[in-house]
């Protein structure tokens, strides 16, 4: 769960290097978190899958990777790795 509260962590840094107050941060990203965890709860991680890795938006992909602080895109490519093993589940028939 550590791992987790990193993540929150570095996406709140991202957020505030923005100029966001950290509390203001915090309250935007936790109805994602929590609306994330549990439709995990209720539909597994396979049906709750959305976003670019899913959509194979690779424009998108480039963008979010464009403007990460450096540290942090080495995150984004290894968890859209685990996001592209769900897509395939997901969407057997697209090349991801």
């Amino acid at each position: 769960s550590n791992l987790a509260l990193a993540l929150f962590k570095a996406a709140t840094d991202c957020m505030t290097s923005c100029g966001v107050e950290e509390t203001d941060a915090i309250q935007a990203l936790m109805p994602l978190v929590q609306a994330n965890l549990s439709n995990i709860a209720q539909k597994g991680f396979v049906s709750s899958l959305t976003g670019p890795v899913e959509r194979n938006d690779l424009g998108t992909i480039e963008k979010h990777l464009a403007v990460l602080p450096a540290e942090h895109t080495i995150v984004y490519k290894e968890l859209s790795k685990v996001l592209s093993e769900i897509a395939k589940q997901k969407h057997p028939d697209s090349d991801y």
